[in-house]
């Protein structure tokens, strides 16, 4: 008998395991229980006190009375500049539905509210779009120690800070009662947003999971209309509702593949989806299977001077028990004689990859996290890792060279995943003890990590390979026969550079939550590969000893950049040249302004040459 969850169980789950991927849709239910009158009911509200200045009735119907009154639709602005001719006065006529009133114990914040702060405290929830003009969430944030990022208006949402580089973001879409201009009401006013609104709103849609709640869906054509354009479907949209959907929220619904959930009101919902993540919380326990859970124990003894240790042990428990798995020969062999030179020897091999990238997940993610919240007390740990995990790849084996080559992955994934942190976060120290200082061994030669972990180093023998691991890992479906044939015949077009793509896809995951922007994700990745290249042609340059050293780390920027005038890798390396005394305290590039300078020009020059010879 199989058990499917409901959607609240599901969601609960979800915010748990995936902590600020989604955003909250809060809308005037949420506000109900305060007794915060909607914009719609202000603006009938003040037209019958127009209508008694003018000792005339509206008959139970406001908008008509003002339309026939003045001769034109009732608008939320017009309307208060008649009643409130100044900036001030409009503020304190504003107040008077939304602050407390004295001796009455109304309009402060809810459960609902109380319940998402301490969502947003914790870090499960750290986006939240309102409709509202009030100021209770806020409220309830501050009173859990939270200064939130607040946009409520086109001047602010045009130039405050990303909303992924905020610890918490409240956008208010329709205004604050606080700057009267900045409100939303009418329907007219709800049909269209300034154009900065409209981006920044966007942008949300398409970068978060949502959770909507207390707003029907059936007064804001704008609103609907984004979130039924959004293309993105990486995170679900859940829509509660009280009784039936309306006939909007079902449209949503349909567009979006949303999942509905029934609720009795937004304070029961809130409070009792946070109780369920707070319980998931306390139930976990770090497990070296659980993914999540072992992330979470870092997470909590990374920032903690004393508990150095604590990562340390970490860290090598679960380096210890990745090398086991890769040396397990039956599950990784190193000869099939099913190897053959076509579609299904590269499925073969790509089988293994995916394998390998599996065995490896758990580091990927540790040092993903470790080097982008990680200080100099552990950069040792990060150089024991790689170096532990690189020296399995180099074990006297006998076997086929294409699935020998492969054993090289897991150190290639773990490197990549530490250095796009180190180099996101300027962590240079942690950047120098992963890639320089760390050595491991290949084909005999003790070379520094970032001479062996090169994008062709698992796949020398096997260049369709990582081609079809990249299809694989941005489709997230598996690659057929079919399409690997025309793959190995040449009839499907050329990847410049598959091992690239093929990293650049497969290590979204890991920075989903530190760079949930896929825009910055891309860019992140880039100037990291061409840090990179500056490094291995350093380490090229700099080499007494043997062992072959890849002329530079040429990735995916040569050809998404191969249009501009003004190359990224001349920006980066603009870049090193303006914080080159930070690099070479770090210990890169031996500390040497005369090094750094030889490795730019040696890594520009190739990449121009890559240019010029691919494509």
């Amino acid at each position: 008998m199989s058990v499917t969850p409901d959607p609240e169980t599901a969601l609960a789950f979800a915010l748990q395991s995936q902590p600020g991927v989604y955003a909250a849709l809060i809308g005037s239910g949420v506000s109900r229980a305060a007794e915060i009158p909607t914009g719609w009911g202000i603006v009938n509200d003040l037209i019958e006190r127009l209508a008694a200045t003018r000792s005339e009735s509206t008959g139970g119907d406001p908008t008509r009375w003002y339309t026939e009154a003045f001769g034109e639709p009732a608008g939320f602005s017009s309307l208060l500049k008649q009643l409130a001719p100044t900036a001030t006065d409009r503020r304190a006529l504003l107040a008077g539905y939304i602050e407390p009133e004295r001796d009455r114990d109304h309009r402060k914040p809810t459960s609902a509210h109380r319940a998402l702060a301490r969502l947003a405290r914790t870090g499960h929830i750290r986006v939240f779009i309102t409709t509202n003009f009030d100021r209770l969430l806020e409220q309830a944030m501050h009173d859990e120690g939270i200064q939130p990022l607040v946009v409520a208006n086109e001047a602010q949402a045009a130039g405050a800070t990303p909303f992924h580089h905020a610890d918490v973001a409240v956008f208010k879409i329709h205004g604050d009662y606080l700057d009267p201009d900045s409100m939303l009401v009418t329907e007219d006013e709800l049909a269209a947003y300034q154009p900065s609104i409209l981006e920044r709103l966007a942008r949300c849609v398409e970068e978060y999971g949502l959770i909507v709640c207390g707003w029907s869906g059936d007064w804001d054509p704008a609103l609907r209309e984004v979130l039924a354009a959004s293309r993105s479907r990486r995170y679900p949209l859940y829509f509660t509702h009280r009784g039936p959907p309306s006939t909007a929220a079902r449209d949503l619904l349909r567009a979006r593949d949303g999942i509905a959930l029934p609720i009795d009101d937004a304070d029961r919902f809130a409070s009792r989806l946070e109780a369920r993540v707070a319980a998931l919380e306390t139930v976990a326990r770090p497990h070296p299977l659980d993914l999540t859970a072992l992330i979470a124990q870092l997470k909590k003894v990374l920032p903690a001077a004393d508990r150095v240790i604590d990562v340390e042990d970490l860290v090598t428990t679960e380096t210890e028990r990745v090398v086991e798995s890769v040396m397990d020969l039956d599950r990784f062999p190193t000869s099939a004689p099913s190897l053959t030179n076509d579609a299904s020897g590269v499925r073969l091999l790509v089988d293994q990859s995916n394998r390998y990238v599996g065995a490896a997940e758990s580091l990927v993610h540790l040092a993903a996290v470790g080097l982008t919240y990680g200080g100099s007390s552990h950069d040792h740990i990060w150089t024991r890792m790689i170096e532990r995990v690189g020296r399995t790849a180099d074990k006297q084996l006998g076997g086929q060279t294409a699935l020998l080559a492969l054993r090289h992955l897991p150190t290639l994934l773990v490197a990549y995943a530490g250095a796009l942190a180190a180099i996101d976060r300027g962590n240079f120290r942690g950047l120098r003890a992963l890639m320089i200082d760390a050595v491991i061994t290949v084909s005999g030669a003790e070379l520094p990590v970032i001479a062996a972990a090169h994008t062709w180093r698992p796949f020398g023998d096997a260049p369709v390979v990582p081609t079809v691991l990249a299809i694989e890992a941005e489709t997230g479906e598996e690659c057929p026969l079919e399409r690997i044939e025309l793959l190995l015949s040449g009839r499907e077009g050329k990847r410049y550079t598959p091992g690239s793509d093929f990293l650049h896809a497969q290590l979204r995951d890991a920075f989903v939550r530190t760079i949930p922007d896929e825009t910055r994700f891309t860019s992140t990745f880039d100037r990291a590969e061409v840090m990179l290249s500056f490094l291995a042609n350093d380490a090229r340059l700099a080499a007494t000893g043997g062992g072959y050293f890849p002329p530079a780390h040429y990735g995916a920027f040569t050809w998404r950049n191969k249009f501009s005038q003004d190359t990224l890798e001349a920006d980066v390396a603009d870049e090193c040249r303006a914080n080159a005394q930070q690099l070479l305290d770090a210990g890169l590039f031996g500390g040497d302004q005369s090094r750094l300078e030889a490795a730019i020009d040696a890594a520009l020059e190739g990449a121009a040459e890559a240019r010029e010879r691919r494509w």
